[in-house]
């Protein structure tokens, strides 16, 4: 790696990247939470030390995004605009289950660990420090530049990403976009590194069951709530174990690093459960990834019923979390679920609260061989891998309004989806400063090619 991004990583991303973490916007899914406005003003007064102006916009008190703007200067600017979209709130953390304050950037061993390490803080600070020194040297660059650090990410984007495109629509014309769940290894050589091309739809399902109370010493022909909401529950669960072999799924695994009778056995719907934990075995930490890309999944969030233990329930609910892979809607899944639970249907009620369809951004495109191009440019034979993570970010939304969107970086070579998944949300989230190196050594050539 090229001394000068180290040095810079050093003196420019790490300051900001630990003030980041340190000013603990805590989004917990209240209106209230968040406190972006922190982050916000941190990154404004890190633009205007580079004389670049940008606009904080908050739709209620302390929720606030930043947004820059650049206009281009070819007649195509905004044709060929494209952006880093990232988000400045964080998830919460139990404090007790780290070994260093959450939200006090520690710097042990190499990494740095607190909430935000790698959902996304990393890239918020890699991308400013990339965005402000190509500014610096290309005050008017070619095509128009955003950077995007919206607020509420972490619950569904309402007062940042939705509010953005809601209110101030002249702030959300870019047409190609960088964005988080990319950039770690899916192999043991640091040679093929992952790309987020699709997300999967979001289906968050209320299940309500109703049943007949009593005395729980008395369950003879009573119907008890909980119990039947527990028996459609399971029914449920194994629909949705059952693989789906899409063409998307093709797609990704086609670039894995495995053998071709490997490959086979994961596109066989009668191996590959098995294929599955045998790809783990060589990557660790792969099965996840394929698990979500071979299925719809469903996982149970919330379970309500009941108020004495002596008292037969007559009512219970549940709130799962279905993702679902291109091709299936709301409705489907609703009809789908219904009929598993024909014989239940006069005590149970499906209500759909929230869904978001899949979306995939092609790679036989200009913006993708930018990409590839950027990360051949430090490294030849590395190769790009387009996955499917089980998550989803702001950037649907901008698909949504039919930008190109791919979520990518560029970590360490060492550093795995298994370390990435592990710091996800978890506990101990860290990152490799090697890796902001990296990250930072991407995005900057990244900007340059893009302006040649």
């Amino acid at each position: 790696m090229n001394e000068e991004y180290k040095q810079k990583t050093q003196d420019l991303v790490l300051p900001l990247f630990k003030a980041l973490i340190n000013s603990a916007c805590i989004n917990d899914g209240r209106r209230d939470s968040g406190n972006e406005i922190r982050n916000a003003k941190i990154l404004k007064d890190f633009f205007n030390s580079y004389g670049i102006d940008s606009q904080i916009i908050e739709p209620l008190p302390s929720r606030a995004s930043l947004i820059v703007k650049i206009k281009g200067s070819s007649k195509e600017a905004e044709a060929n605009s494209f952006g880093f979209l990232n988000h400045i709130d964080v998830v919460p953390a139990n404090a007790s289950n780290w070994d260093s304050d959450p939200f006090c950037a520690t710097e042990k061993d190499g990494y740095i660990y607190g909430r935000g390490a790698v959902d996304m803080l990393n890239i918020t600070a890699t991308t400013a420090v990339a965005f402000a020194e190509f500014i610096k040297s290309n005050p008017q660059p070619v095509n128009d530049l955003y950077y995007y650090a919206l607020a509420d990410e972490e619950s569904e984007g309402i007062l940042g990403a939705l509010n953005l495109i809601k209110n101030h629509s002249q702030l959300t014309n870019c047409r190609r976009i960088l964005t988080e769940l990319g950039g770690f290894f899916l192999d043991n050589n640091g040679l093929k590194v992952g790309m987020n091309f699709s997300e999967k739809g979001v289906l968050r399902l209320k299940i309500n069951v109703r049943g007949e109370t009593g005395h729980g010493s008395l369950p003879y022909k009573k119907v008890n709530a909980a119990t039947l909401l527990s028996k459609v529950l399971i029914l449920l669960e194994e629909e949705f174990s059952r693989p789906v072999i899409t063409e998307l799924y093709q797609v990704v695994v086609a670039h894995l690093p495995f053998s071709e009778e490997l490959k086979a056995s994961l596109l066989d719907s009668q191996q590959i459960d098995g294929a599955i934990e045998e790809a783990d075995k060589i990557v660790e930490g792969i099965g996840a990834l394929l698990h979500s890309a071979s299925r719809n999944t469903f996982s149970v969030g919330i379970l309500k019923s009941g108020s004495k233990v002596n008292i037969i329930p007559d009512s219970a609910h549940a709130m799962v979390d279905i993702r679902l892979l291109p091709g299936y809607d709301d409705q489907m899944i609703i009809e789908l679920v219904s009929g598993l639970v024909s014989d239940y249907l006069d005590y149970i009620e499906f209500e759909a609260r929230e869904f978001f369809p899949a979306q995939v951004t092609s790679i036989d495109s200009e913006f993708f061989d930018l990409i590839d191009r950027s990360v051949k440019s430090i490294n030849k034979d590395i190769e790009i891998v387009p996955v499917v993570p089980g998550g989803v970010t702001d950037g649907r939304y901008w698909r949504a309004l039919g930008c190109e969107v791919f979520g990518f970086s560029l970590f360490a070579p060492d550093y795995t989806f298994k370390e990435f998944s592990d710091s996800l949300h978890g506990n101990n989230e860290k990152i490799s400063i090697a890796s902001l190196s990296h990250m930072f050594e991407f995005y900057s050539k990244f900007l340059d090619l893009s302006n040649s």
